[in-house]
């Protein structure tokens, strides 16, 4: 398969990104990320994403492969969004104990060290990413049996729902989960 070349800078390159995630595209945000790692092989922000695509996708493999690369290439970079991906890669395969031990990096930052380091986007995006791997790991723990545990993970991120704070994932889904759990 041969890739056509990116003819657009970062910031372009970041809109459709943007764009595609929006709309939900995930097949053409994947193909789109391909593209974008033939031309950047060494940027382990497309594989990340593309663990992402691949995730929303339900494909196990394919989002553990593409996670452990952008993990491999980070190497000591401290993003956080790296270790979530991986997290959430781990935990679609059944290893919740991996998955927790991400969830946990990310968890045991202080909020502003996520929002204001290099890779952070700002106080809200922090609490939204911290409350996720918080949910996460609750649902890692559910998983693994310590259900105890895991209902008190998934209401404490219910109680950290606010507007304006992004989740990754439904509220009505998760009551769905707590409810679950009573």
């Amino acid at each position: 398969m041969v890739m056509e070349s990116l003819s657009i800078d970062k910031n372009e390159i970041q809109q459709t990104l943007d764009r595609l995630r929006c709309e939900r595209k995930w097949d053409e945000r994947k193909n789109f990320l391909l593209r974008c790692i033939a031309e950047y092989p060494d940027e382990y922000y497309f594989f990340t994403l593309l663990s992402e695509a691949c995730y929303s996708q339900k494909l196990p493999e394919e989002t553990l492969a593409y996670a452990e690369k952008a993990m491999m290439l980070k190497g000591k970079e401290d993003d956080v969004w790296v270790n979530f991906y991986y997290g959430m890669a781990l935990s679609l395969n059944d290893k919740y104990e991996e998955a927790i031990k991400q969830f946990d990096i990310i968890l045991r930052k202080h909020l502003s060290t996520i929002a204001y380091n290099e890779h952070g986007e700002g106080m809200k995006s922090a609490k939204g990413l911290a409350n996720d791997a918080l949910y996460l790991k609750g649902r890692a723990l559910m998983e693994m049996g310590d259900l105890r545990q895991a209902k008190k993970l998934i209401k404490k991120h219910l109680a950290h729902r606010k507007h304006g704070i992004f989740s990754e994932f439904s509220k009505k889904d998760i009551e769905r989960i707590a409810k679950s759990l009573e």
